[in-house]
């Protein structure tokens, strides 16, 4: 695959393979923040929150097997100055129970869930927040003794499938990084994790493989930047 790549300002996105462009920017990242593609079965049973179809089964894009997930986050540790940050399915997070670089299981509750349809079990209200830390540096977060848990509404105009809400993405951005500390995103999206770094004061990279994703995140985020940028 092709690789493209756009700068705004502090921000650096590239259309690609996350696989084959994370191992070139090692190094270069101190923390990963990152909404990355779920189980096959969590997304069998997913409803999107995208603002043209809400409500439906429609998650497009391919989900992670067990081997992919295991191979993204040791790449995403390898490539981390420290933290290593991502809203993960309870699945894939079974499988890191035992790991040695997991620091915390956290929760992103939603005060607004979609609700069970079927009316026969409760319905999902909450997502997983991964947290990891490559171990390059000492732990360091922004909320001291705080817990790992962060309440915010979800995402009900989103302009892909699952996009999570700038706010949740913003405090991630806080909490677990310093102004103009470099943050990476291999799954970028509609570029949600750029858009708080700009608002944060951080630097960015981000990855996309969806090339019409990829237009939506540089046409959002170069807008935020020239509003910023006006403002200042």
């Amino acid at each position: 695959m092709k690789t493209k790549m756009v700068t705004i300002g502090p921000l650096r996105l590239y259309c690609g393979d996350a696989a084959a462009i994370v191992p070139q920017i090692t190094g270069q990242v101190d923390c990963v923040i990152t909404d990355p593609p779920y189980a096959e079965r969590t997304h069998q049973g997913a409803r999107t929150n995208r603002k043209s179809a809400e409500g439906k089964r429609l998650v497009p894009f391919p989900s992670l097997s067990d081997s992919q997930f295991l191979a993204a986050v040791e790449q995403w540790l390898a490539a981390a100055g420290g933290w290593v940050v991502a809203t993960v399915d309870m699945r894939h997070a079974a499988l890191l129970m035992d790991h040695p670089k997991l620091v915390r299981l956290g929760v992103w509750v939603k005060n607004n869930p979609m609700p069970q349809l079927t009316g026969d079990r409760p319905a999902q209200g909450h997502e997983t927040v991964l947290v990891m830390h490559s171990g390059a540096r000492r732990k360091a977060w922004n909320r001291g003794g705080g817990p790992a848990t962060w309440r915010h509404n979800v995402c009900n105009r989103a302009t892909v499938p699952t996009e999570k809400p700038l706010a949740l993405v913003r405090d991630f951005v806080y909490d677990f990084t310093q102004p103009d500390e470099m943050i990476l995103d291999p799954y970028m999206g509609s570029g949600t994790t750029g858009a708080a770094c700009l608002l944060e004061g951080r630097r960015f990279i981000g990855i996309e493989r969806d090339p019409q994703h990829f237009k939506i995140a540089v046409t959002r985020l170069r807008n935020l930047h020239e509003t910023l940028q006006a403002a200042a």
